[in-house]
């Protein structure tokens, strides 16, 4: 349907023009499956550690790749960092920044991936959106109210390098549900240890409201 049309049309120009180690490679695309249906196939760099998810999942069960250090770590959110900077340089918003859509390759280095809900932003344009894209969980409060900025990927980012670096959810519970989240609902309750510069970005990232959080 023309929804679908667009969000594919979308990702490829986004994935044609974006050409950068962060991001993953693209290679070519066809209109129809390879059973003959009128599905599109995107073809892209296999990366064959698979996502963050299944590798912060694999660490919680103590199951985690050794090389998968603190080095590491730090590595991958330096990347993701390093990679949405140049998207929003080209004024790109991802709109869906989460763990499922971070893929990593044979060194742990993170490759940004799914532009199936990002937006490529002119300036001047209105950042007041028609839907409210993005993962329960992950999305910032302002998209509630249908309002998107590079800002919204920050708050994504914040939950992100927290779920890195300590192998759990931030909030006691996963905000949003298609619901906008209150200040209460993004606290997170930090243990005495945990380092101080660490914490104090991560509170950045995720302040409610989008002015107050720093830019990638």
């Amino acid at each position: 349907d023309e929804d679908n049309l667009l969000r594919i049309n979308r990702e490829i120009e986004i994935l044609v023009s974006c050409v950068h180690p962060t991001i993953i490679k693209f290679y070519g695309f066809s209109k129809v499956s390879f059973n003959g249906t009128k599905k599109a196939v995107i073809f892209m760099e296999l990366e064959k550690n698979g996502s963050l998810s299944k590798i912060i999942k694999k660490s919680q069960e103590n199951r985690a790749d050794s090389r998968y250090n603190n080095t590491k770590k730090q590595i991958i959110l330096i990347g993701i960092a390093y990679g949405m900077t140049y998207l929003n340089k080209r004024r790109i918003i991802h709109r869906d920044l989460k763990p499922d859509n971070i893929l990593l390759d044979d060194n742990f280095y993170p490759k940004i991936s799914d532009f199936n809900l990002s937006k490529a932003c002119k300036l001047g344009d209105s950042l007041q959106q028609s839907a409210t894209p993005g993962s329960s969980g992950y999305a910032a409060p302002e998209v509630y109210d249908n309002c998107f900025s590079f800002k919204a990927d920050v708050f994504s980012f914040g939950i992100i390098m927290y779920e890195i670096l300590y192998n759990k959810y931030p909030f006691a519970e996963k905000i949003g549900d298609y619901k906008k989240p209150s200040k209460d609902d993004i606290k997170i309750e930090w243990d005495p240890s945990t380092k101080i510069g660490f914490k104090d970005l991560i509170e950045k990232c995720l302040k409610y409201d989008s002015r107050d959080r720093p830019s990638f």
